[in-house]
């Protein structure tokens, strides 16, 4: 009886242990073909959240070596109040005059967003491709950026610069 009884025990620990060994496994699921382009960008999706999407705003730094892209989004944001300090010494002998005067500017909110650029980023203007180095000189002007979402940044997929 005792030895069914460890038998019975030794296979139910068995089973255990086999299915928990095979629960950290992951089966890659076959994927269907794609385009080139989408196979492109497959790589950018599989990791992320998803969904490429669309923002417009003021390009604000483009560094090319560092693949990187900040652009404002003005309004996005309640507006702001920027507190202007100013202080005024004057010194007569031993004698010290300080004045302090503090104005505040009302300020539309703006959100700054910053993207990953890669190799495979599409930029134009006008419909006509420029290089990421070419970017660089866009400071200042209106661009729409397509993009997606990963956990390790926002990936861009094409920028559309404004005149």
């Amino acid at each position: 009886m005792k030895s069914k009884t460890n038998m019975c025990i030794g296979v139910v620990l068995a089973a255990l242990f086999c299915a928990g060994s095979s629960m950290g496994q992951v089966t890659p699921i076959a994927r269907s073909t794609r385009t080139e382009a989408s196979a492109n960008t497959a790589h950018l999706s599989r990791d992320g959240f998803g969904r490429p999407e669309t923002i417009a705003g003021t390009v604000l730094m483009v560094e090319p070596e560092a693949d990187v892209l900040v652009i404002s989004v003005p309004n996005s944001q309640p507006n702001t109040t920027r507190l202007i300090g100013t202080e005024h010494v004057v010194q007569a002998g031993d004698l010290v005059v300080r004045q302090d005067k503090v104005s505040a500017v009302k300020e539309p909110g703006e959100t700054d967003y910053a993207f990953r650029l890669t190799g495979d980023t599409l930029v134009q203007k006008n419909g006509q491709r420029l290089l990421l180095a070419d970017l660089a000189m866009s400071r200042g002007q209106q661009a729409t950026v397509r993009f997606i979402p990963q956990r390790s940044g926002n990936y861009v997929l094409g920028i559309e610069l404004d005149e």
